[in-house]
């Protein structure tokens, strides 16, 4: 018998690739998506799809004996400028979200063994020295404030005998979707370089690795936070010199804070500050890196 999975979110960057792969490792997958329209494009007949907020109580019986539960839902943190309006909805989404799961799964007679949530290595806040694992506190800017209130929301589920994985992504490096198809514009105008100083801390993972860690985590017996982020630690200057050299493109343009600061303004610590961020956990229980070097996951993705 297939194992249930259900699945919020999921028509994102790490969902629109961890649904086909749940699929083709013969999992049943219910989608619960807000705009119906694209769930059914992307997945087709191959997943169950639900309107998120609108399941009626025969809906939610499908429910019942999934294995699984996964939230990657969450307005995109880089999807406009941070007005207080866009803070309210980056924080809520999330929040919000986790809320609506945990409500579905305390109704269910027979609750999911897991519940996987996306996460992100925000929670540490920056620093150019402190080295940051799973055990570390939480940090004081707004995204750490983000990060760790949603995580509480995740924690809830252990009181319903819910084993719950915190997976706290670095930035995930696709060329289709997030950061490095916004970063390529610039090189492949031969105007490209590192942004800041360069000097801060990159932590970044290859979408292939991002997936498979949730894989990971929903068949192991993993539970808490775990750091998704490569094991080869690097900063802006040499994230922009590999991307340069795989472009074969010179990285000598640098994009100084100001210009960051008056284009995205608060939102620009995103890209002007870092975290060393140690994938401990995944280390510790054995997950094989298969991109685990930046020179490597930029070649798969950009020269195929």
């Amino acid at each position: 018998m297939k194992k249930k999975i259900i699945i919020a979110g999921a028509t994102g960057l790490i969902g629109n690739k961890l649904v086909p792969k749940l699929i083709e490792r013969n999992y049943e997958v219910i989608v619960l998506a807000r705009n119906l329209e694209k769930a059914k494009s992307l997945f087709g007949h191959n997943a169950i799809i639900f309107k998120m907020n609108e399941l009626s109580h025969n809906s939610l019986e499908q429910f019942e004996n999934a294995f699984a539960f996964i939230n990657l839902s969450g307005e995109g943190i880089a999807a406009k400028r941070w007005t207080n309006k866009q803070k309210e909805k980056i924080l809520s989404s999330r929040v919000n979200s986790t809320r609506y799961l945990f409500n579905i799964a305390n109704k269910l007679n027979n609750k999911p063994v897991k519940f996987l949530s996306a996460s992100a290595v925000g929670y540490y806040g920056n620093s150019t020295d402190e080295i940051f694992t799973e055990t570390s506190p939480a940090g004081g800017n707004f995204l750490a404030e983000v990060t760790k209130k949603w995580e509480d929301e995740v924690i809830k589920f252990s009181s319903l005998g819910i084993e719950e994985s915190r997976i706290r992504l670095a930035v995930v490096l696709d060329k289709t979707d997030g950061a490095l198809s916004k970063m390529l514009i610039p090189f492949k105008l031969f105007i490209g370089g590192p942004l800041g100083s360069g000097e801060q801390w990159f932590p970044w993972i290859h979408i292939y690795d991002a997936v498979e860690i949730f894989m990971f985590a929903l068949e192991n017996k993993i539970s808490g936070p775990i750091n998704a982020a490569a094991p080869c630690l690097i900063n802006m200057n040499e994230f922009a010199q590999a991307l340069g050299a795989i472009l074969n493109r010179p990285t000598f343009f640098r994009v100084p804070e100001f210009v960051l600061n008056a284009v995205l303004g608060e939102a620009s610590e995103m890209i002007l500050e870092g975290a060393k961020v140690i994938p401990e956990i995944l280390v510790q229980t054995g997950y094989n890196f298969k991109f685990p070097k930046v020179e490597e996951a930029l070649k798969d993705l950009l020269i195929k």
